[in-house]
């Protein structure tokens, strides 16, 4: 599975806009400009008839920097966690079955270990799939303040009294679950959104869940031997694939097709 990552902006030109207030007023690139610029926005010609404008930060290396156009987080954030997701993959069913032994059991092996460490595969195939979840979730989040309009004012009721918040409250104040829940149908002007997709809302609230767990990971027992467990127990059991897939689908019934796929050549 692999994804298109678009410009986080990307606006178009036209002929008359780039005649009138573009071409009399700038010069072409230098390399001097890019040292002088810490947030270049710039115009990009694909072709004469095809222009766009483009935020732009460069990347350092050796005395060079690089530049291109700045891409979605949203974009990156999925990205990265579908490449974790594979690579999870990858170590559970390639690489398991060559570094481990098998035990007195039938279905049960070992994946061989230093004394007092763990296997190399093992560590890589948790890592994997906790930050992948991570990942997910900064991918709901991040949507989510982008579809809300700038202009949007929620407003609900707290104690007898009226709350209203803006965008810069919304992002500060409100919970995970409550703009999830609350903020989004209204600020997409579909209130009924979540009565028909029950399913999809529970897989992502327990996604979230897994985050929240990890990201303040707290010790559930003064018995040391319990101490984490379960926390990963639930972890390894929750079925990642279906979050992938959920995260992509209400993204794109959101806003339609904000989820691109490349074309995989065979």
């Amino acid at each position: 599975m692999k994804i298109k990552i678009p410009a986080q902006i990307s606006l178009n030109i036209t002929d008359e806009a780039f005649n009138r207030d573009v071409k009399s007023n700038s010069m072409k690139g230098s390399a001097q400009d890019f040292q002088e610029s810490k947030n270049l926005i710039a115009i990009y010609e694909h072709s004469e008839s095809n222009r766009k404008v483009y935020q732009m930060l460069d990347v350092e290396s050796k005395g060079n920097k690089y530049v291109s156009a700045l891409p979605s987080p949203t974009h990156l954030f999925l990205t990265s966690a579908i490449e974790l997701f594979e690579l999870s993959e990858y170590r559970k069913l390639k690489d398991f079955p060559e570094c481990s032994t098998p035990m007195n059991e039938s279905n049960l092996f070992l994946l061989n270990f230093e004394p007092g460490y763990t296997h190399e595969c093992y560590t890589d195939y948790i890592k994997a799939r906790i930050s992948c979840i991570i990942l997910l979730v900064s991918t709901i989040e991040n949507f989510m303040n982008q579809v809300i309009p700038n202009d949007f004012i929620f407003e609900r009721e707290e104690k007898s009294e009226l709350k209203r918040y803006n965008k810069k409250k919304i992002e500060r104040v409100i919970s995970f679950k409550d703009k999830l829940e609350q903020v989004i149908p209204k600020a997409i002007k579909n209130e009924d959104f979540w009565t028909t997709r029950n399913i999809e809302l529970s897989n992502i609230l327990t996604l979230y869940q897994h985050r929240k767990e990890f990201i303040h990971l707290k010790t559930k027992s003064e018995d040391e031997w319990k101490r984490y467990s379960d926390v990963f127990r639930s972890m390894l059991d929750f079925d990642l694939l279906r979050a992938i897939n959920t995260v992509i689908s209400i993204i794109n019934q959101i806003e339609d097709d904000f989820i691109e796929f490349e074309q995989v050549m065979d």
